[in-house]
């Protein structure tokens, strides 16, 4: 039997996500019941807006925080992007993650990165989202996250 794999989310990317109300294409990108967090990240978004609904999800269990056991420390990364990439490392895990910095140390380490522009593309291939709705999550979250995407990535979304 073929072992699924974990989906570990870090803030930036699991916030993004919320903040659009697409929280549940990651569930089903990975055909997965629950994602992970660690800790730290849980401390990070508890400070977010949308914390009650947060709060909710766990208790539902669609959100389950994990332990981490930190890596070394780095001044480059935060507390959040070192536990996730620490629980990512331990097992078959896929690390949703936007920060270059952290997903390329991370992708050192033999863990398996995924950033929005990618995790965006890996959905259309599978044909979870059309066009069109690729087009509305560009302007979602450009509208509530402040993200951009370069002018070549859009145009590569939207083929």
């Amino acid at each position: 039997m073929e072992k699924k794999v974990e989906v570990v989310v870090d803030t930036d990317f699991f916030s993004s996500f919320f903040k659009i109300k697409r929280l549940n294409l990651i569930f089903r990108a990975f055909n997965v019941n629950e994602i992970v967090i660690t800790r730290a990240v849980l401390h990070e978004l508890e400070e977010s807006i949308f914390c009650d609904e947060l709060l909710k999800l766990l208790e539902k269990g669609k959100i389950v925080v994990k332990e981490a056991k930190l890596m070394e420390s780095s001044s480059d990364f935060g507390e959040g992007e070192l536990e996730s990439i620490s629980v990512a490392e331990k097992v078959n895990s896929v690390l949703l993650m936007d920060d270059r910095v952290a997903g390329k140390f991370a992708k050192s380490r033999g863990i398996v990165v995924v950033d929005i522009p990618e995790f965006l593309l890996d959905c259309k291939n599978k044909k979870l989202i059309t066009s069109n709705e690729i087009s509305q999550i560009i302007k979602d979250l450009k509208e509530k996250d402040y993200y951009e995407f370069s002018k070549e990535i859009k145009k590569r979304l939207l083929q």
